[in-house]
């Protein structure tokens, strides 16, 4: 599967909100693609533009901003940023927020820099070295599960600050990278509270994507043996159902014999209440074809008075 395949059915099996970025190390940069326009506060903003759709690339003095995010990608710095970068780090030290043994650690490109192209993976004008993927708890654990299929599962402990060491720590082995992000990340980026990051080796993402396939489907058919039968839980198939589209009347008798088939993404753990007044939230499309057999011999009744 070729990259920009794997990004769209990435997105699609996912249904993510923030599509998968490639960002490939390179001398020249591709043909029409241009340089961004403006630089960034940090390297890591870039990625939030390629999300959105852009694609462009940096030259080094684009992510000179962030000195930081400069060191991690093997990027020179000038005399007075790289003044800055002793300024950044000899604070955050004296603030307790990183030890300096660690700076030392922290993942490096050793390549030299030239170019970076940044584009949504859909779209990435040239073969990626690394994918970044942006999701919920749950988005991530399925790629990262994916990610193990495919025999490139990260076994350490999830990165964290700095966000962008998850580059280099990716192009410095075989194995993807869970990431929290860090605090500058979650500015530029606007990464939420429930969301993080899972970075891939560009050249395994089709490998990665044919198994998310298979953990996808096997995740939803899986879930109803897991989970078991526990009070209030709607009938045979349930989990399997697709999320309800609209709030239907129901048939008081069918109501009745429980045998509503609700969403697995109805936004309620049962049906919603009001007083005496009970809703249920049903998919009509799964109603009317997989139980119709199953009421079939349920009288119905018109709940319109004559």
């Amino acid at each position: 599967m070729d990259a920009r395949t794997a990004g769209r059915r990435m997105t699609e099996l996912l249904n993510l909100t923030s599509r998968p970025v490639a960002v490939t190390f390179t001398t020249t940069a591709p043909a029409g693609v241009p340089r961004v326009a403006k630089a960034g506060p940090a390297g890591c903003a870039y990625w939030k533009q390629a999300a959105e759709g852009a694609v462009f690339y940096t030259e080094a003095a684009d992510h000179y901003n962030c000195p930081v995010g400069s060191f991690t990608h093997g990027i020179a710095l000038p005399a007075e940023r790289a003044r800055e970068l002793e300024d950044v780090v000899g604070t955050m030290v004296g603030l307790q927020y990183i030890r300096m043994e660690e700076v030392g650690a922290l993942p490096r490109r050793p390549a030299p820099f030239g170019l970076a192209v940044y584009a949504p993976l859909a779209e990435t004008p040239a073969p990626p070295d690394v994918v970044l993927v942006r999701g919920r708890a749950r988005e991530i654990m399925l790629v990262a599960e994916a990610a193990r299929a495919a025999g490139i599962a990260g076994d350490g402990a999830a990165m964290g600050r700095p966000a962008c060491a998850m580059i280099p720590a990716v192009l410095g082995g075989p194995a993807g990278v869970t990431s929290l992000g860090c605090i500058g990340n979650r500015v530029y980026t606007g990464l939420g509270d429930d969301e993080l990051y899972f970075t891939i080796p560009g050249p395994r993402v089709g490998d990665v994507v044919e198994r998310l396939e298979t953990v996808v489907r096997a995740g939803v058919a899986g879930a109803e043996l897991l989970v078991g039968a526990r009070p209030r839980d709607v009938d045979r198939g349930a989990v399997l159902a697709l999320a309800a589209h609209e709030a239907v009347a129901e048939d008081p008798r069918l109501v009745g014999h429980d045998l509503e088939r609700e969403g697995l993404h109805v936004p309620v753990r049962g049906p919603a209440r009001v007083g005496s007044l009970q809703m249920d939230v049903v998919d009509p499309v799964g109603h009317g074809g997989v139980l119709s057999a199953e009421v079939s011999s349920v009288p119905r009744q018109s709940s319109v008075p004559r």
